[in-house]
């Protein structure tokens, strides 16, 4: 399930970087799908950070 969702998480930021990488070279306007898709892959990887940051204090504390 982990590969999964790590390579879910490696397309959507391949499409987020290439778009912005096109239309920065380009001199466009992002469009706001790719504003939506940005902002999701931040949300879901910083939660992703925050849940294996808690499950490691949980860990070191002897709760896990």
């Amino acid at each position: 399930m982990l590969e999964v969702f790590a390579f879910s998480c490696s397309l959507l930021l391949s499409f987020v970087m290439t778009g912005v990488e096109r239309n920065h070279r380009q001199r466009r306007p992002h469009p706001p799908v790719l504003i939506h898709a940005g902002y999701a892959l931040v949300g879901l990887l910083s939660a992703t950070a925050m849940l294996l940051t808690g499950f490691v204090a949980g860990a070191a504390l002897g709760y896990v």
